[in-house]
């Protein structure tokens, strides 16, 4: 296993093994918390136009899905964020 030092690198691995296991109530409940159905529209719409630029290299049949997934990768990397930037208030208003 990798020791990881970064304190970012470390929130980060938690964070994701943590959403990995979430319950749908939560997840929902963590979108709410930080972002909404409208900014999740916008990173879809921006990764629908990097798939448009690079069409030629993408099979039609599988773009819908690309967008999809890669739409969400961005959306739980700014939940990542979002928790991260949480965390110190977090400690903070728990001292």
């Amino acid at each position: 296993m990798r020791v990881m030092l970064d304190p970012r690198s470390v929130h980060a691995a938690q964070f994701l093994a943590r959403f990995r296991t979430l319950p749908a109530a939560q997840v929902v409940a963590l979108l709410h918390r930080h972002a909404t159905m409208e900014l999740a529209e916008v990173f879809e719409e921006s990764t629908r136009s990097l798939v448009a630029e690079v069409a030629a290299l993408v099979p039609a049949e599988i773009r819908d899905e690309i967008v999809e997934k890669v739409g969400s990768l961005i959306l739980v990397g700014y939940l990542l964020h979002a928790e991260e930037v949480a965390a110190p208030r977090q400690k903070m208003s728990n001292a």
